[in-house]
């Protein structure tokens, strides 16, 4: 690796570390407290479910690594500690815990609405704040790098654009005055429960126009969703939360071929996809390899398109969906289960 690239690389370790040191304001409306750690996927819940005995995971090194990873086409993994793994500076001790209280030590139920609509709500909250960062960083090294205009092209894609973060930040504040208000009637979800253990968890969120490039849509209109998948009492919950609107498109994607499409968004579309340090360790050299490539997310998107390998077993046959007010009587069947399991954890 050349000097130019390895003084870039240099850069955007001291802007990393400049902005992890920097103080933000609560992410809340006219709250002035400063904003602490908080966890996008849940510590004590989530994150340990699939921990080693060190309580340590294995997801991608966003240090370094994903800057160089543009120029070597192949992100690395690294293993992170439970407190360390997707947390950001969103929101003040006060409000972390008044908004999330209700679906944290355990207490997520997967076919409530408004508990599937907090995770989408930290999720955005958790983009906004990696956006904000990144953009950062990257004046830093704007203002800092000699041969900037060599690499210019090549960091575009890594950079963040205006209107994604402003939208972001839009996107944060409409939520939590929804959420506030209890005012929950233009999102939706929908929930598939696995009766198996998964070694992995994923909270990310996906713009539908990557799957449906002809939607053409107004400013702002709501295309993302939110996918999240994760242990829950030894099973494993899929969901997906979304604007009610843009349901029908979400079925579609689910109903051509629900399996491959959620492999390829724990391995493709996601940044936040944590493994357990044993079963990643066990996985064949092939999956290994895929990983890190297809992690070099714009890459992917942009140039080509990896079928992801099934490293998830055929799971279709044997998920119970919870669709919002259509209870399944296994449906009710496996809520009682859960709960059961709950009280005897």
């Amino acid at each position: 690796m050349d000097s130019d690239i390895q003084e870039l690389l240099s850069l955007y370790s001291k802007g990393m570390s400049k902005q992890s040191g920097k103080k933000f304001q609560c992410l809340c409306p006219d709250c002035e407290e400063l904003a602490i750690l908080s966890h996008s996927l849940q510590r004590k819940t989530v994150l340990e479910s699939i921990s080693d005995k060190y309580k340590r995971i294995i997801g991608i090194d966003k240090g370094t690594n994903s800057l160089k990873s543009y120029f070597t086409k192949s992100v690395k993994f690294k293993k992170y500690g439970i407190g360390e793994a997707s947390v950001f500076k969103g929101f003040c001790n006060k409000h972390d815990t008044q908004i999330f209280e209700e679906i944290e030590n355990g207490n997520f139920k997967p076919y409530l609405l408004r508990h599937n609509i907090l995770l989408f709500f930290r999720e955005a909250s958790y983009q906004y704040s990696d956006k904000r960062d990144i953009d950062e960083i990257m004046k830093y090294i704007k203002n800092n790098l000699s041969v900037f205009n060599k690499y210019k092209s090549r960091l575009f894609s890594f950079e963040t654009d205006k209107h994604e973060q402003d939208y972001m930040k839009y996107l944060v504040d409409k939520m939590y005055k929804d959420i506030s208000n209890n005012k929950l009637d233009d999102y939706d979800f929908l929930c598939y429960v696995v009766n198996k253990k998964y070694e992995l968890a994923c909270l990310t969120i996906v713009d539908l126009k990557l799957f449906y490039p002809e939607l053409i849509v107004e400013k702002d209109q709501n295309t993302i969703f939110c996918f999240s998948l994760f242990d829950y009492y030894g099973y494993t919950v899929v969901s997906f939360s979304f604007f009610k609107k843009y349901r029908l498109y979400i079925k579609n994607l689910l109903k051509d071929n629900f399996e491959n499409f959620v492999n390829r968004i724990i391995f493709s579309y996601s940044e936040r996809t944590f493994f357990n340090p044993e079963y990643w360790h066990k996985l064949d050299k092939t999956y290994v390899d895929y990983c890190e490539k297809s992690f070099v997310y714009p890459l992917v998107r942009d140039n080509e398109y990896f079928d992801p390998p099934y490293m998830l077993d055929k799971f279709c046959s044997h998920t119970i969906p919870y669709e919002n007010n259509e209870l399944p009587e296994k449906m009710q069947e496996l809520i009682d289960e859960l709960q059961l399991l709950k009280e005897n954890h």
